[in-house]
């Protein structure tokens, strides 16, 4: 949950993957708080007991030499179903 000096997030859930790898990143509202990729792009059944993950909500991230990626997280369990493993996809445009 934290970001080295310089880095940026855009944290737009209205905006698909797709339309956030091809915008003119010059015009999108970024942001340098540390907590910008929270853990609200998973959320928790209590009837199922289990997490579920928005595998179509993605952050843009600009590093401070200027690298963009765009993040995107696909699961919260591992192989054996154990939660907090992590799974994600990042692309470099």
């Amino acid at each position: 949950l934290s970001m080295p000096e310089g880095m940026e997030v855009l944290d737009d859930p209205a905006l698909s993957c797709n339309q956030i790898l091809v915008a003119d990143w010059d015009t999108l509202e970024f942001s340098t708080a540390w907590n910008e990729i929270g853990y609200d792009w998973k959320a928790y059944d209590f009837e199922s007991a289990e997490y579920s993950i928005d595998q179509e909500r993605c952050f843009a991230i600009r590093t401070a030499n200027g690298r963009e990626f765009v993040l995107r997280f696909l699961d919260f369990y591992d192989q054996m179903g154990n939660v907090g493993s992590i799974t994600l996809e990042s692309v470099e445009r």
